[in-house]
């Protein structure tokens, strides 16, 4: 796992450690510094949208894609990328 450097607009490294333990922070400065490029489409176009993707995603986190008339092509997408 590459660690980068933590990215200063947000709470210090050293803040999340006494919180959350060594290990979460690690975890968190990587998340916070590498892309999740599904993940990052969704969430751009929930802030872009009228919230008709962000309820669709709602639902198939609940009940699973199956859940959903016609899923989305990045929500189909966003699931069937590999598990880290």
């Amino acid at each position: 796992m590459t660690i980068l450097p933590w990215p200063t607009a947000r709470m210090s490294h050293s803040a999340i450690v006494m919180q959350f333990g060594a290990d979460r922070a690690d975890f968190m400065q990587w998340a916070l510094t590498h892309g999740d490029p599904p993940a990052d489409k969704v969430a751009r176009r929930i802030a872009e949208s009228n919230g008709d993707l962000a309820a669709a995603l709602d639902l198939a986190l609940r009940d699973g894609l199956a859940a959903l008339d016609r899923p989305d092509p990045d929500l189909v997408a966003l699931s069937r990328r590999p598990q880290r």
